[in-house]
């Protein structure tokens, strides 16, 4: 945690502050809370001569989620007539009728087969009882979805291919087959490995003369890609992620302490890494007593020296607190 402390500059700049910014007491006066405030005295000026009292009206009107606010005392609020409505206002009354315009639709036309027998929107004429799982036409009328069957899939033979249809139903446990020219089946795989290569074997079919392919892949070198074997997979696993290795080039640079020598001239001139640090015991060039110094790749740099901190005395407070 950083530490900070207060020196007699310090001191003086902040009695300064205090001074500018309150008051000395004077004699036996003490702050009241009913002091006349600046803003009290604004408020007071900004009201005119006669003024009153707002009477009892509305500052904000709601319209659903939105609120519309007045923006001064005599602010107005306008009615604007918007799509299919009309405004009729009554200066006498004090009152707006709203009324709704163009509510009557026509019939909705459906199509002809003729160049000139486009439809016409309107209102969608009504389904007869029963007409549950019907479904409007272009034509203007409700009609039933026409029935269709399907055959089923034909797996084909050495002298005929097979035929389009309904895919055939999966059997129990069969998740993870998938569908050949013959119907459904799987496809298992097997691996066999030594210290120099691995084969893969596809079996298609789950008898057991089905048909497979082997194929050998070479264990990876690192001149060849290939498959990992397991004992290298394990090495690799002891790994952390690389973002929790430091790289050659992040350390290179870190101070590293060498050493005390006792004054600037006994410091190395040859050997010298960058980063290295060496304590001066007796003050000279680069400071006081104890200071510390490392070499940045060209010149030695002073890092730090031994000093003391004392305390300001009360004493040396009151002088200056007047």
């Amino acid at each position: 945690m950083s530490e900070n402390f207060l020196d007699r500059n310090g001191l003086s700049h902040l009695w300064a502050k205090i001074s500018a910014l309150f008051v000395r007491k004077d004699g036996a006066k003490v702050l009241s809370t009913n002091d006349y405030t600046t803003t009290e005295k604004n408020k007071l000026a900004g009201i005119a001569a006669g003024a009153q009292k707002n009477q009892n009206a509305f500052s904000n009107v709601k319209v659903g989620t939105s609120t519309v606010a007045a923006d001064s005392a005599t602010d107005t609020l306008e009615f604007v007539a918007g799509s299919n409505v009309t405004l009729t206002p009554d200066t006498t009354n004090d009152k707006v009728t709203f009324s709704a315009k163009d509510t009557t639709y026509n019939v909705f036309r459906g199509a002809t087969a003729t160049p000139a027998g486009a439809g016409a929107a309107g209102l969608v004429p009504a389904p007869d009882t029963g007409q549950v799982e019907y479904f409007l036409a272009g034509d203007g009328k409700w009609k039933k979805p026409p029935q269709k069957t399907y055959g089923s899939f034909s797996p084909p033979t050495n002298e005929t291919a097979g035929l389009s249809g309904l895919v055939p139903a999966p059997r129990a446990m069969g998740q993870n087959n998938v569908l050949f020219g013959h119907g459904w089946d799987r496809i298992s795989v097997t691996t066999r490995e030594d210290s120099e290569k691995c084969s893969l074997r596809l079996h298609f079919g789950s008898d057991a003369d089905a048909e497979y392919q082997e194929t050998y892949i070479n264990a990876a070198n690192p001149s060849t890609a290939g498959l990992m074997l397991p004992a290298e997979k394990t090495k690799l696993a002891g790994f952390m992620e690389a973002s929790k290795y430091a790289l050659k080039s992040d350390i290179s640079g870190m101070y590293k302490y060498k050493g005390s020598v006792t004054d600037a001239s006994k410091l190395p001139t040859t050997n010298r890494q960058t980063g290295d640090v060496y304590n001066i015991e007796t003050a000279g060039q680069y400071g006081g007593a104890g200071m510390n110094v490392a070499w940045n790749g060209t010149a030695w740099d002073p890092l730090g020296e031994i000093f003391t901190v004392t305390a300001i005395t009360n004493a040396q407070i009151d002088s200056i607190c007047v």
